[in-house]
């Protein structure tokens, strides 16, 4: 258990990938905590959700960071590890921090976007979030921080039967989202962006 109240400290890495130029800093940093306008930064979008129970703001941004070679796979948690370890080379703890979220340079044989861990017994939540050059885009933060918080990719109803008055809920309906095709897009957790998350 770990309350997801108060305000957060986010320690930022942004990685690159040898001989790999990284993600703009500010892009990312913006995206986080806000700069471009309302509705543009995961700092609002946890005051929103939360009421203003919940804020992140930044604690430390280091930039400039060589992960090494992307590899011939994918390996999100070896990009994180090495990021910890070079923030640690620096003197920075992220064990100091609420939050710690690495951006790295794109990878093509990564099939994630970014990736988060569901909290359990061993991580708690809100940890660590890896993002793969989509750190400039606030719903993939949002989308992200569901999952540390430990929400699941939500699933709606599909191939109801349509009747004259409305749609028919019964046994022929199949149940679908982001994992099976259809898109619940009502929701950040479905492929909605920046949508909130359910009650």
């Amino acid at each position: 258990m770990r309350s997801m109240k108060g305000v957060f400290n986010v320690l930022l890495l942004n990685t690159h990938f040898s001989n790999t130029p990284q993600r703009p800093t500010d892009e990312i940093r913006k995206a986080l905590y806000g700069g471009k306008g309302p509705y543009s930064s995961l700092s609002e979008y946890l005051a929103l959700a939360s009421r203003g129970a919940l804020t992140i703001q930044e604690g430390k941004t280091l930039d400039n960071l060589d992960i090494g070679p992307a590899g011939d796979t994918c390996n999100s948690t070896r990009y994180r590890d090495k990021a910890i370890e070079l923030a640690k080379a620096q003197g920075v703890n992220p064990d100091d921090y609420d939050l710690v979220y690495v951006e790295h340079t794109a990878n093509s044989l990564c099939s994630y976007v970014a990736i988060a861990i569901l909290p359990s017994q061993l991580t708690k939540p809100g940890w660590y979030i890896v993002s793969n050059a989509s750190g400039h885009k606030y719903w993939m933060w949002s989308h992200e921080f569901g999952h540390t918080l430990g929400f699941k990719h939500s699933n709606i109803f599909v191939s109801c039967p349509a009747t004259a008055t409305g749609v028919k809920i019964d046994n022929s309906c199949k149940v679908g989202g982001t994992d099976g095709g259809s898109n619940d897009l009502s929701d950040t957790m479905g492929g909605g962006g920046g949508k909130m998350y359910p009650v």
